[in-house]
């Protein structure tokens, strides 16, 4: 299935869960994780050759793909679910399957067959920026659903009665926001993509981070800072300009898609702001 683009900047945020296991060893057991292509395919990839120009994996089974050589005009951002099928198959839903036939660290080659169309052989770059390392990197790289919107500890906006927004964070320094929300005399979710680009602030890593959704070069400013009050498995809190944006775990199994019921609401949520272009 095909996860729409987002427009008018709504933010959100979005974010990959990693459930943490532990499980007894035998003497044989190696004493690290095989690398296996489910996980070193979670990159992002700038693509030569193709009619786009670059492919993002991450852990919530989700791929963006970027068409062109702009990410913020309209259809140039798109997400589709995979899955590594065995040690050489990535099926993208809806789109195609790559052939991998060599992958590291920094490069990929492949071969793409499209959903219509003949089979391509290409090349891969490893790209992205780096957003620092924290121990809060694994909880906050997951996809997340908008739950609610908090001021003075009054809930604003219920997302439960108007519509679904989701948004992935990755380690590769990219978040997806799959939604927009729109105010006027009803309030109402609408289905736009939206990439955008965040990494820990040097001053408190792990606790406040900065966002740009124009250009993954970016400083970070008291404009574009926001702090983090909760972050756990269960949930994310992110605080700016007076409002809690409180988000919950998306995950693949069961998801489902909320109805979407114009509402009246009234906000001082300011546009320019995390969740807002």
């Amino acid at each position: 299935m095909e996860v729409p683009n987002i427009k008018s900047g709504i933010l959100c945020l979005a974010i990959i869960g990693i459930g943490l296991s532990s499980c007894k060893k035998d003497s044989t057991s190696p004493s690290s994780p095989v690398n296996t292509l489910s996980t070193q395919i979670q990159k992002r990839w700038a693509v030569s050759g193709a009619s786009f120009s670059s492919m993002e994996f991450n852990n919530s089974s989700l791929a963006i793909v970027i068409f062109g050589s702009s990410q913020q005009t309209p259809d140039s951002v798109k997400a589709y679910y995979y899955k590594a099928s065995d040690d050489k198959t990535i099926e993208i839903k809806n789109f195609g399957k790559m052939s991998v036939s060599s992958i590291n660290e920094d490069s990929i080659r492949f071969s793409f067959l499209p959903v219509s169309g003949a089979s391509v052989n290409l090349s891969g770059k490893k790209s992205g920026t780096s957003v620092g390392t924290t121990s809060n990197n694994s909880l906050l790289c997951r996809t997340w659903r908008m739950d609610r919107w908090v001021e003075d500890g009054v809930t604003i906006v219920n997302f439960d009665t108007i519509g679904l927004i989701t948004a992935t964070f990755t380690q590769n320094g990219t978040y997806f926001v799959d939604g927009s929300i729109y105010f006027g005399d009803s309030t109402y979710v609408d289905s736009e993509p939206n990439l955008n680009w965040w990494k820990w602030s040097g001053s408190n890593p792990g606790q406040q981070l900065c966002y740009s959704h124009e250009s993954e070069t970016f400083d970070c400013d008291s404009s574009n800072t926001v702090l983090i009050e909760t972050l756990t498995s269960t949930e994310l809190n992110i605080k700016e300009h007076g409002t809690n944006f409180i988000l919950k775990p998306y995950n693949l199994p069961g998801r489902i898609s909320l109805a979407r019921k114009p509402a009246s609401i009234r906000t001082r949520l300011r546009k320019g702001s995390f969740l807002r272009k």
